[in-house]
């Protein structure tokens, strides 16, 4: 009786021990999505700043990005959800958009700066991280 017992309870542990790895599991994954939401409405502002040529504000919010985007790409989950390869040239072409505009207002370089090419890039990114978003939650939904 006491075997039959000890069985249960260890059972028990086991499945409660499964049960809460997978639901840390995915309240990580849902701290993610928030995350990559949070970083796709910075861009958004940045995008607004580039407009109004309000450059020192932009830099800055594109600073807070680049962490973000450092944080993902580190994750392990994220890492199955994007090609590595793909997302480090996005990353290597972001550093080259914040030198940029850094070199612009510094004045260290007046020529060859295009809010407009930044614009464009920081859209083409929302519409990554929208989509890396999207991965995760349809993963949920199976």
């Amino acid at each position: 009786m006491a075997y039959i017992q000890i069985k249960e309870v260890k059972s028990s542990t086991e499945s409660t021990k499964r049960e809460v790895t997978e639901a840390m599991s995915k309240m990580r994954e849902m701290l993610i999505v928030s995350e990559l939401a949070k970083t796709v409405q910075i861009l958004r502002v940045i995008q607004d700043y580039l407009k109004s040529k309000k450059y020192e504000f932009a830099q800055l919010r594109m600073k807070d990005v680049k962490g973000a985007l450092l944080q993902i790409k580190d994750d392990s989950k994220l890492s199955t959800l994007i090609n590595p390869d793909k997302y480090n040239s996005l990353i290597m072409e972001y550093g080259m958009h914040l030198s940029n505009i850094h070199n612009y207002i510094t004045g260290r370089k007046k020529t060859g700066f295009k809010a407009e090419a930044i614009d464009e890039y920081m859209e083409n990114l929302a519409s990554l991280l929208i989509e890396i978003e999207n991965k995760i939650l349809n993963s949920h939904e199976r």
